[in-house]
């Protein structure tokens, strides 16, 4: 019986989630091409650092705290490492940036942006 209110929390957002999809109005043209470069620059970044984690070596099950920061500072190394000719922007750039604000805009305030 004390699974009965997990089941109850999972309709909720479900229900949620389906209501508040509903209620959001479709993308326009320039908006859905920023939303897909987003995408595509985002799912680029997750690979890199998927390659980066698999280099790694793997924490023992019992990790100490020392281990575990020696691994959490060598992925970012790596992550710094394989993206050092990168620059701000490349990944949510200026367009990106201006699109989410001015369609998540309720008012006028973030037409200003465009």
């Amino acid at each position: 019986m004390k699974s009965v209110p997990k089941y109850y929390a999972l309709a909720f957002f479900i229900a949620l989630f389906a209501l508040s999809a509903a209620g959001q109005k479709a993308l326009s043209g320039p908006d859905q091409a920023a939303v897909a470069d987003f995408q595509k620059r985002i799912a680029a970044y997750s690979k890199l650092r998927a390659r980066v984690a698999r280099k790694l070596r793997k924490l023992p099950q019992k990790a100490t705290p020392e281990q575990i920061e020696a691994h959490k500072l060598a992925f970012q190394k790596g992550v710094i490492v394989s993206r050092r000719n990168a620059r701000q922007g490349d990944i949510l750039t200026p367009k990106a940036a201006t699109r989410a604000v001015v369609s998540g805009s309720p008012s006028r305030a973030g037409a200003a942006v465009t």
